[in-house]
Formats: C-alpha cells, sequence, structure tokens
C-alpha cells in the first residue's frame, strides 16, 4: 500500500503545482474529473442496458475522449499565459460549461438506464471551442 502511496502522490504532486502555476480552480478541476469519471460509468451502465456491447477498445476511446476534454482548460490557460493574456474568466467559464455538460450527461445517462430511452446529448465541447476562438478574435483585434 505505501508503495502505491508514493506512486499517487509522485503523479499528484507535479499535476498540483501545474494547476495552482496556471492559476486554475484546483476544486473544478478535481469536480470535472470526478463527473467524468462517474459519467464513464454511467455511460458503461448504460450501454449494458440498452444491449450495446461494452468492450475494452470502446472503454479506452471513452477514456481517451474524456482526457482530451479534461485537456481544454489547460491548453487555453497556457495559451493565455503565454502571451500574457488575462483571461481567466474564460479558463473558469470553459470548466464550468464542462462541468454542466458532464452533469447532464450523467442525469442523462441514467434517464436512459431506468426508461430505455435515449436523451440528446449536449456537444458543450463545440461550444467553448467557438466561444474562446471569438474571444481571441475579439483580443487580437483591439491590440492591432
Amino acid at each position: 500500500m505505501e508503495k502505491q502511496s508514493v506512486l499517487l502522490n509522485t503523479a499528484l504532486v507535479p499535476m498540483a503545482t501545474f494547476i495552482a502555476w496556471l492559476g486554475l480552480d484546483g476544486e473544478k478541476i478535481a469536480i470535472l474529473a470526478a463527473l467524468m469519471a462517474i459519467d464513464l460509468l454511467a455511460g458503461m451502465a448504460k450501454a449494458v442496458k440498452m444491449g450495446d456491447d461494452v468492450t475494452s477498445r470502446r472503454l479506452t476511446a471513452g477514456v481517451l475522449a474524456k482526457v482530451v476534454v479534461l485537456t481544454v482548460p489547460f491548453v487555453i490557460a497556457l495559451a493565455a499565459r503565454g502571451v500574457e493574456l488575462d483571461i481567466h474568466w474564460l479558463v473558469a467559464w470553459a470548466l464550468s460549461a464542462l462541468i454542466v455538460s458532464e452533469a447532464y450527461s450523467i442525469v442523462g445517462n441514467i434517464h436512459t438506464i431506468k426508461t430505455g430511452v435515449q436523451v440528446r446529448e449536449i456537444d458543450a465541447l463545440s461550444h467553448i471551442v467557438k466561444t474562446v476562438g471569438r474571444v481571441l478574435e475579439n483580443l487580437l483585434k483591439v491590440e492591432k
């Protein structure tokens, strides 16, 4: 057990340091990560309920998709820090939108498990990317 604790701390300390350095809200990151894990489990349960195959390939694809989504706030914060823009509000908004999207997905999965009726998915990532693009375009136009 001690060996596992050392390995976990070895991974978590640098990540926490990186989150603090970027000025990200660690609590929101943790909430998003927890919701993503719950959504992954709920999605697997939904797949079983709907008679879909739950394969390691589909699970791996789901995990990778979650990791990619989780990197979005980091990319925005890192880019902002790199060009010295104070857009922490935009990163906070992106995190909040992703949290709401994951919560909606979990509730939708639970609804499908209970009723067998699929719920329409919300593509929050597309909205975030479009909004970030518009904000950055406006910021760059002001500086020209």
